[in-house]
């Protein structure tokens, strides 16, 4: 639904990487919360901000709202941006918490003391 309202923007024809990246990452996003909750068996939150000021932003830019093409990119980026932070800490937490309970850890620095023979 979402990827159809992107075809009414202004940029879709010129840069669609901006749209399918957006939605990529927050689909990532939810889909591996989604995971850990089936699995853990707790609530799913299913209902999300991002969506709603995405399509807000869309009808904004296919309406001609936001005048100024800067302004318009630089709210998609800054949209783009807060869900890869989002999606960045999810998988450090997962990370972090999965070696930590395997008891491995994901990077191992050689010791420099050992001398080559």
């Amino acid at each position: 639904m979402l990827i159809y309202l992107a075809t009414f923007s202004r940029f879709y024809d010129t840069a669609p990487l901006l749209f399918y990246a957006g939605l990529g990452l927050f689909q990532t996003y939810v889909a591996g919360l989604l995971n850990i909750a089936s699995t853990a068996q707790i609530s799913f939150p299913y209902l999300y901000w991002e969506p709603v000021v995405y399509a807000a932003l869309l009808i904004a830019d296919a309406t001609r709202f936001i005048a100024s093409d800067s302004t318009l990119i630089a709210l998609y980026s800054l949209l783009i941006l807060i869900v890869f932070i989002k999606y960045a800490l999810f998988m450090y937490g997962m990370i972090t918490q999965l070696t930590k309970y395997l008891g491995i850890r994901l990077l191992r620095v050689k010791d420099k003391t050992t001398k080559k023979n």
